[in-house]
């Protein structure tokens, strides 16, 4: 009795059996064998690893200039709360002048903070489901031009060439995922099978 457990145990956990799998594994697709992902040894995965670092560099990019916007907050709080307060009526109470700027200013850090885990995040997708991203990286993108406009109007130097960075990167990288998603159709799974 010994003996047969011992044949039964050696024909399923030899070599033999991890060889069929390996072999049976190799000849899937790369799509089905890690159910969605792409492996970066392919070109696919080349691309989507590209499209990862330059969604990741915009990422950063974009909190940097959160950063900058709440230093610029903080200089102009110092700079106007020696001055005699200027309000205006804005819907049932009265504000001033550098209220109203903190307010927008706030809006406009948490928005750029937003922008930042949004490419973050679009980061990830890239490298694991690409599909995913949609039309999402365009609208991030299309964003990007309305701040690149907007610098374009009122400031200079850094934060022009900061705007122009980050919607180049996220503008690129999701051309990447939308031209390599566009030249790899999926495939059904009754295809597959």
């Amino acid at each position: 009795m010994a003996s047969d457990d011992t044949s039964v145990n050696d024909l399923t956990a030899g070599p033999v059996v991890h060889v069929v799998v390996t072999e049976w594994t190799n000849t899937m697709p790369a799509t089905s064998r890690s159910l969605g992902t792409i492996s970066a040894d392919s070109p696919t995965g080349e691309i989507s690893m590209k499209a990862t670092r330059l969604y990741r560099i915009a990422s950063v990019l974009l909190f940097v200039t959160a950063l900058g916007n709440t230093y610029g907050l903080l200089n102009f709080w110092h700079v106007a709360a020696p001055m005699p307060p200027v309000r205006f009526p804005i819907g049932h109470a009265d504000f001033s002048y550098a209220q109203v700027v903190l307010g927008y200013q706030v809006f406009c850090s948490m928005c750029l903070l937003f922008a930042a885990y949004l490419a973050w995040h679009l980061a990830a997708l890239a490298r694991t489901t690409p599909r995913a991203i949609g039309a999402l990286g365009w609208i991030l993108f299309s964003y990007q031009i309305l701040g690149v406009c907007i610098s374009w109007m009122f400031f200079s130097g850094v934060v022009r060439l900061l705007a122009l960075v980050i919607a180049v990167c996220i503008g690129w990288a999701t051309w990447l995922v939308t031209a390599r998603r566009q030249s790899h159709p999926v495939q059904s799974e009754r295809a597959l099978a």
